[in-house]
């Protein structure tokens, strides 16, 4: 059995697109200020990464005699870990709600900043994530 999977190609500005001769192929054209706020995206990723690995490793990593984890440390930062990811993403949906909101009201609305956020919040406080 074959599956059959289409394969999609991105072309960045100022790049000359791909010639292929599949026909199942997509092209994509990003433009400039996408592939900025995509590079953005991606650096902020990697520093939260970084800054959760130094973070957790001074809390749970004491012991550099031993090669392997203990178990107490194992957990601690599996659960270090988890405390970051789980904080990003309550960063992710916080935004997302904000976003949300803000495209309820118009200019000539009485909403004001901070009414999107405390609505933004409240939204977020309502769901169970984790």
């Amino acid at each position: 059995m074959v599956d059959k999977i289409q394969t999609q190609n991105i072309d960045f500005l100022g790049e000359e697109p791909k010639n292929t001769n599949n026909k199942q192929s997509e092209t994509i054209m990003i433009d400039l200020p996408t592939q900025i706020a995509m590079g953005e995206l991606n650096k902020n990723y990697n520093k939260m990464v970084n800054n959760m690995f130094a973070t957790c490793a001074n809390i749970c990593l004491k012991n550099f005699m031993n090669q392997k984890y203990s178990s107490n440390e194992f957990i601690c930062v599996e659960n270090c870990q988890k405390k970051y990811y789980s904080t990003y993403a309550l960063g992710e949906y916080l935004i997302k709600y904000i976003l949300e909101e803000s495209k309820k009201t118009d200019l000539f609305s009485s909403t004001t900043d901070v009414n999107i956020i405390e609505n933004a919040q409240d939204k977020l406080n309502k769901i169970k994530l984790f």
